[in-house]
Order: C-alpha cells, then structure tokens, then sequence
C-alpha cells in the first residue's frame, strides 16, 4: 500500500498529514484478515499451554530391587527420577522413570513437552572443535508437540544427565547434556503439575 506524495498533494495551506491520523489498516478486508491471524496464534498459544508437559504410561511401574540396572538422576522432596536400564519385569530397552518420593509409585514418562526447550545438533552448520564420537541434530523436533524420551543420538540414547529444579516457575529442566555448550547442548522442560498428575492417574 502506497502513501499518498504529500509534496504532489499538498496546497499552499494544507497542512503536513499528522502520522497519528494515518490508518494503515484501514481496508476493511485487511483488518478481517489480520484478526483472523492474531486469532489463530491466541488459539495456538492457549492450545498448547493446555497440554500436558510429558506423556506417561499409565501403568504402574515395578522397578527391580537390584542396583545394577537402575541409575538415579535426581531426587528432591517431591520426585525421584531414575533411569531404568532394563532390569525391570520383561526387560525392554532403557526407560526414563519419575516416583514419588519416598515410595514405590513410579510411571515410565516416555514423551516431553517441545514448548520451552532448547534443542542442540553435533554436528551443525559448520566445522566443530569438539570430538564426539556419535552425532545427533534435534532441531527438527522444535516444530513437533513433543519429543519422545529418550532422544536417539546416531548410535545411542540420550537421557537427562542432570535435572534443575525452579521454584518459581514450577519446573523441572532436563539437560540432556550439561557437559556441552551451545549450540550442541538439549534441555527440557517439565512441569511439577503435571508429574504430579501423571503419578495420580490410575
């Protein structure tokens, strides 16, 4: 849209046009056009902000009394998050698993929320300082819901190697690998709500 020339259009009396009088939308079908998109993104943010933050089975988990094939990550007064190497009943391939603190209910959390996280690739877009014998590239995740756990490097699984609690903001970060900088490294995050409700289904 072309603004009028105000040195063609202007008399010897006329005044300079004021910006605040300018009505860049005033075409009624742009402005229909425009609600309808700022509409569709308020829908999509409140879309996914209803969503839970993480998939759980709803199966209780029985994990084996043996320490050999369990590994814990990280516990608080909460949760205590494991990471299960297939000890468990029925073996299987290693699983991420949240319990409550202090008891035996735990839940094999097989899905993470993409909103909010940070994903990483080895290698990126050009030459890499560091030498990692597997390579990886989550990127492609960042425009999916969620993300399954655990990630799949090119020739491993990649699980939480440490977890970071926020009282403030009622989350639990999973990073992934804490030992890399950017651009290489992978977070999560988690909702406590919402592992709250996945240890309460039955």
């Amino acid at each position: 849209m072309r603004w009028p020339n105000p040195r063609l259009q202007r008399t010897p009396s006329a005044a300079p046009p004021s910006p605040l009088s300018r009505k860049p939308f005033g075409d009624p079908a742009l402005r229909c056009l425009l609600a309808a998109a700022l509409l569709a993104v308020l829908t999509g943010v409140a879309f996914s902000q209803n969503l839970p933050s993480l998939l759980a089975r709803s199966q209780p988990l029985i994990l084996p009394q043996s320490p050999k094939t369990v590994f814990p990550v990280y516990a608080d007064q909460r949760f205590r998050f494991l990471i299960d190497g297939g000890g468990r009943s029925g073996g299987g391939p290693p699983i991420l698993v949240v319990c409550r603190a202090g008891g035996e209910l735990c839940r094999e959390v097989y899905a993470v929320t993409t909103s909010g996280a940070v994903f990483g690739c080895y290698p990126c877009d050009g030459p890499s300082s560091i030498v990692i014998s597997v390579t990886w590239d989550f990127r492609e995740y960042r425009h999916k819901k969620y993300v399954s756990i655990p990630l799949r490097t090119s020739g491993s699984y990649m699980f939480p190697r440490s977890i970071r609690y926020d009282s403030a903001e009622q989350t639990y970060t999973f990073l992934m690998n804490p030992e890399l900088p950017s651009p290489y490294a992978t977070t999560l995050r988690v909702r406590a709500a919402d592992l709250e409700n996945a240890l309460s289904s039955q």
